[in-house]
């Protein structure tokens, strides 16, 4: 797995050494608090690092993120990765106004795009609900409206 990282280049020296002597990784957590912008992740078929707990804590303590860089060989992971992502998000809007863009952005071919994927999209699993867009690059791109002012929280996804 690579890992890379963009706004705290410091913080993640000291967790890359730990993560090399661990050998459950189930419940990892990148201990970055405040300074992470960017995230690209480049996972193989075998990544197991990759949880519900570490993403939940990206997203609730690093409030100048930006965009997410996924490249893994499985929908499941994307699925954990996205929807974790998405309802973490959504949930810092409950009483107050919090505008926030997700740009995601998926290893994934925009010829090739898996049908499950699609479905996903689809669903209503996923609280946005545009029609999946197969324009250029982007897959999927959505906004909801804020229940306080009304302006619009948004997420784009793309593919390669």
């Amino acid at each position: 797995m690579c890992v890379f990282v963009s706004g705290s280049e410091k913080d993640l020296d000291n967790t890359l050494s730990l993560l090399g002597k661990i050998h459950k990784v189930r419940d990892f957590v990148i201990p970055v608090r405040d300074s992470l912008e960017k995230l690209e992740i480049n996972g193989s078929k075998d990544t197991t690092l990759i949880n519900p707990t570490m993403i939940k804590f990206i997203v609730e303590n690093n409030p100048n993120f930006k965009e997410y860089f996924l490249y893994f060989e499985d929908f499941e992971t994307y699925k954990i990765f996205i929807g974790t992502i998405v309802k973490e998000e959504l949930s810092k809007r409950s009483n107050e106004c919090f505008h926030k863009h997700i740009s995601l952005g998926l290893g994934i071919s925009i010829d090739f795009i898996p049908s499950e994927l699609l479905s996903y999209f689809n669903s209503v699993e996923f609280p946005y609900n545009a029609t999946v867009i197969n324009y250029e690059c982007t897959i999927y791109k959505d906004e909801l409206e804020c229940p306080v002012c009304d302006r619009f929280y948004s997420i784009k996804i793309s593919g390669i």
